[in-house]
């Protein structure tokens, strides 16, 4: 009798517990149905980890792979290319987009091709709301990059972007030489391509770097002592006027230039 009776009101709870079971796996079928749906509307977030150079970045994606990226309509110098003119444009590339990128969180944007021939992805990248593939052309230091087919949307806002950075003369596309401020000048010119003329007061070595520091504490050249042997004399630039040309960037409030080439870095009368 016992028994009948706890059958009888057992039923009713494993019936409530077995639709209870079902929609909790519905919920979660949901969730991930919705997850991978996001991935086929062809948006991914993560973090940059490392640049490549101007159109090619490293990214850890939310679900935890690491992925190299490739930028979707834009060109940038090669690093290894025999001339130093384009070694330098291509290290100046790669200088914008590391500043403008580097621990940024960022939405990659897929195209209906999502990957090229060396398996990288392909992709749109956004930086909060701005597109940074546009961003580099419009200030000039990549070219854009219409050889194959994408987006027509974007296709037409990188041409203009690209166009606009030639007729406005910004980046790569402003007349040399280059113009030449002042270290007082440099706060005030932060992300432009342009030569520094200042006293250097100080050469110092820290960490992977060589600084050569500014007599008014306002502006550094920085050289990596992986180049030192393009640069053998730095030392003895303490004391003289000198001019560093590249892209100007800001470190922790400070305006510095970083240098790979020598033809970066004179002293004033040495021509």
């Amino acid at each position: 009798m016992r028994l009948s009776f706890l059958k009888h009101h057992l039923r009713p709870a494993i019936f409530v517990l077995s639709i209870l079971s079902i929609l909790i796996l519905y919920l979660v079928w949901g969730s991930q149905k919705t997850a991978a749906s996001l991935q086929d509307r062809g948006e991914q977030w993560g973090a940059v980890t490392a640049v490549y150079d101007g159109d090619t970045i490293r990214v850890k994606l939310d679900n935890g792979d690491s992925e190299t990226v490739r930028l979707i309509g834009v060109d940038a110098p090669e690093l290894g290319d025999d001339r130093a003119e384009v070694r330098f444009l291509a290290f100046m590339s790669k200088r914008f987009a590391f500043y403008s990128l580097y621990r940024e969180r960022v939405k990659l944007v897929f195209d209906w091709e999502r990957r090229d021939k060396y398996n990288r992805l392909l992709a749109f990248v956004f930086t909060d709301n701005r597109l940074f593939n546009e961003f580099i052309l419009i200030e000039g230091f990549a070219s854009v990059f219409l050889k194959f087919p994408y987006r027509e949307d974007f296709r037409k806002r990188l041409e203009a972007a690209a166009q606009e950075a030639r007729s406005e003369g910004r980046g790569f596309w402003q007349p040399k030489p280059y113009p030449v401020i002042s270290a007082r000048e440099a706060k005030r010119n932060v992300g432009k391509l342009l030569s520094v003329r200042f006293q250097c007061e100080q050469v110092q070595s820290q960490g992977k770097f060589l600084f050569l520091h500014a007599e008014t504490g306002e502006f550094s050249v920085v050289v990596e002592k992986a180049r030192l042997e393009e640069f053998p004399n730095l030392r003895s630039y303490r004391g003289k006027r000198v001019e560093g040309t590249g892209f100007l960037e800001d470190y922790k409030g400070k305006p510095q230039v970083f240098v790979f080439l020598p033809h970066q870095l004179s002293i004033e009368g040495s021509h």
